[in-house]
């Protein structure tokens, strides 16, 4: 049986296809079908399990790598050999807090790390004074929308893959 015969959830709003033939979510235009190349994500978060959850959230979608660490040293060290595309950070960390973290990625030698879309999780919306301007490219409130977080690193994505 082909996978196309299945009937199976849309990898962005999570609904059930309405036509299992059908290749793309006619609620939100998102193929059901996997992309050829996964990106990779990095998790940094002191919440083992928030991150573990979401870990395995966006994983489920098939569009995902997600790699992740439990304070910003160890994420800053999993970086250069992870090799994310997209970074996901807590603000407030054991040993090297979100903002020193993003503070220290934007001043890295390797123009590739330096420039990685980081997406900020606020518990408080008015944590996010405590980035510098221009530093990070998304904020996600927690509890985080796995809608909302799918569509921002999807957007993000593809804006650097243009570029």
């Amino acid at each position: 049986m082909d996978a196309r015969d299945k009937c199976r959830k849309c990898l962005s709003c999570q609904q059930l296809c309405e036509n299992p033939g059908d290749l793309v979510c006619a609620r939100c235009n998102i193929s059901y079908t996997a992309p050829p190349k996964k990106y990779k994500i990095m998790i940094v978060d002191d919440d083992l399990q928030l991150a573990q959850e979401l870990k395995k959230k966006l994983e489920a979608t098939l569009y995902f790598e997600v790699a992740t660490a439990y304070d910003g040293a160890k994420g800053y060290e999993k970086i250069s050999y992870e090799k994310p595309g997209l970074i996901l950070v807590d603000v407030f960390m054991p040993r090297l807090n979100g903002p020193d973290f993003v503070e220290k990625m934007r001043r890295e030698e390797d123009p590739h790390l330096r420039s990685l879309p980081i997406i900020v999780m606020l518990e408080k919306e008015n944590n996010v004074k405590l980035f510098e301007a221009g530093d990070i490219q998304g904020v996600i409130q927690k509890p985080v929308s796995l809608r909302e977080l799918f569509d921002m690193i999807i957007h993000l994505l593809q804006i650097r893959k243009a570029a």
